[in-house]
């Protein structure tokens, strides 16, 4: 997680010193201890409501998306001679440290048929790593490829600020194929 917004950040230090400043002002002003006990009471009940405000807008900040260190579950997969496959669980696709980590299926025809050829399963380095942002400004679409065995795969990620993810691979042996899923960011490892 990031840094406080402003707004959230201003919210909070504003709330606090207007707790403060009621919780001294009136309890100096008040001789009557039974009145200093109820407004404590409504004091402690409205303190622990707006900290509960600031968690919730501590909880609620958005994460950006990173170019270099991503994962993305996914979800869906749309491949061009066949039917859409929903609820997809178990594949992903993450980069970090210079690698792409692909775990995702494949259904396509295949235009040079390889035995020895895996789909989609490696990790491998990437090549050709370039970042743009689409069309509205909106969203992230970044592209590399790899190459695993005899196969060149391009890859394009599209990613925007409400997680959703859009990932086409284009094999240079097979039809193209399209993915959506759930991205967050990740920690590159150090060597």
């Amino acid at each position: 997680m990031g840094v406080l917004d402003e707004f959230q950040h201003t919210f909070f230090i504003s709330f606090l010193f207007s707790w403060l400043f009621q919780f001294f002002f009136v309890t100096l002003q008040t001789k009557n201890k039974s009145l200093i006990d109820k407004d404590m009471k409504h004091r402690s009940i409205t303190f622990i409501m707006g900290l509960m405000l600031a968690v919730y807008g501590w909880a609620q900040q958005k994460e950006t998306f990173m170019p270099e260190a991503f994962h993305i579950n996914v979800t869906e997969m749309h491949p061009m001679s066949y039917h859409a496959q929903y609820g997809l669980n178990d594949f992903s696709l993450s980069v970090r440290n210079d690698s792409a980590f692909v775990l995702m299926p494949y259904f396509g025809e295949a235009y040079v048929p390889s035995f020895d050829y895996p789909g989609l399963h490696f990790d491998q380095k990437y090549r050709e790593f370039k970042v743009a942002t689409t069309k509205k400004k909106d969203g992230v679409i970044v592209t590399f490829s790899v190459k695993h065995g005899i196969v060149d795969h391009q890859f394009t990620v599209t990613a925007y600020p409400n997680h959703k993810a859009y990932i086409t691979v284009i094999p240079s042996n097979a039809q193209t194929c399209s993915f959506v899923g759930e991205w967050s960011s990740v920690r590159k490892k150090r060597l």
